[in-house]
């Protein structure tokens, strides 16, 4: 990445956003393809591409706003803010710009009066999160259900809805199915609402602003949510035609998550202390393991679809190999070392490999 293109990325908190919220956003888009049997073509491609210059006007807007409005808290608690270098007009330029770049690539898909709705409601929650006198981050409880519906409940519903139209038999789940989604889409924001306040406490306590965590035990709600969470998520598999071989998937994720950890996820802190137990990273189900899962999935409608969908991923700070391949050789190892017949046997056949 160029000078320049690194400030730019800076400046609107790309490191914060682009490797967690664009592959969510892309499981979901994907996800819909797939139930809608769509082929990946150039067009679909190009709507990809319109998508991911909205998602960095819209995010981009989201964060620089609110650090415009955040300088003297920063500036208290000595933290670092790129907007207080800009002059006045500099900031307006930027937020204009940004707005810019988050609204146009939505008139390019078909018309949808929800999709225009849910970008409005987007953006309006984003302003007045930051801008007084709303200024939702300060009002407590208020505040975290901004946070959740900007930065997970409405980009995902935007995501679904505009994608969905352009599905080739416009997929139609139960009402069931789409409060599912909604609610777990929910659980995820508030969950890692919560983590980001747990992660913030030292900082807020010298900006002086509100922390759900001075108050309370967030690491216990935290599991609970994870639990829910899971049943959610499990349901909608169960639910979603197509989509059931991801109850595989995640029984995976929990067999890996104990090999590793030896810890049985959820219910380690009812005998454990706090701090000693490991947390189920489900942020990197949703984020590395989906990926590998869409894309073996759409390899029955298209090698196109197979091949550009796993470009796609390798390019996001390479989470395939990462923590796919990595973590399921980690698992093979553990596995292979509890027989003591196949550990044997493989350190035979390397022992002969390594001889020529």
């Amino acid at each position: 990445m160029s000078g320049k293109n690194a400030h730019i990325f800076k400046l609107l908190r790309g490191n914060e956003w682009w490797n967690s919220k664009t592959p969510f956003g892309l499981n979901i888009i994907f996800a819909t393809f797939y139930l809608n049997k769509t082929i990946l073509n150039w067009e679909l491609f190009g709507y990809i591409l319109l998508w991911l210059l909205a998602l960095i006007g819209i995010a981009g807007f989201g964060y620089f706003i609110n650090d415009c409005f955040d300088i003297e808290n920063d500036l208290r608690a000595g933290k670092k803010n790129i907007a207080s270098a800009l002059s006045f007009d500099s900031r307006v330029g930027v937020i204009c710009g940004l707005l810019f770049l988050g609204v146009f690539p939505w008139l390019f898909f078909p018309v949808s009066l929800t999709l225009y709705g849910l970008v409005f409601f987007q953006l309006i929650t984003l302003a007045i999160y930051a801008i007084p006198p709303f200024r939702l981050k300060d009002k407590r409880f208020v505040g975290i259900l901004a946070d959740v519906l900007y930065a997970f409940v409405f980009p995902f519903g935007i995501t679904y809805t505009a994608f969905n139209l352009l599905g080739s038999t416009q997929f139609k789940p139960s009402n069931l199915a789409q409060c599912l989604f909604f609610f777990w889409i929910f659980l995820v924001g508030t969950r890692n609402i919560l983590k980001h306040h747990l992660e913030d406490k030292l900082n807020d306590y010298g900006t002086r602003t509100y922390n759900l965590a001075h108050h309370l035990d967030l690491k216990k709600i935290q599991i609970i949510i994870q639990l829910a969470e899971l049943i959610c998520l499990l349901s909608l598999f169960a639910l979603l035609p197509g989509l059931k071989m991801g109850l595989i998937l995640v029984l995976f994720f929990l067999l890996s998550h104990y090999l590793l950890s030896k810890q049985l996820p959820f219910f380690g802190w009812i005998s454990q202390k706090q701090e000693e137990v490991e947390e189920l990273q489900l942020n990197i189900l949703y984020e590395h393991w989906f990926p590998v899962f869409f894309a073996i999935a759409w390899l029955q409608f298209s090698a196109l679809s197979f091949a550009v969908l796993l470009a796609i991923w390798i390019l996001f700070d390479n989470l395939l190999i990462k923590t796919v391949i990595t973590q399921t050789w980690q698992i093979l190892i553990r596995v292979i070392k509890k027989s003591p017949f196949l550990y044997n046997l493989l350190q035979k056949i390397y022992r002969k490999l390594t001889r020529f």
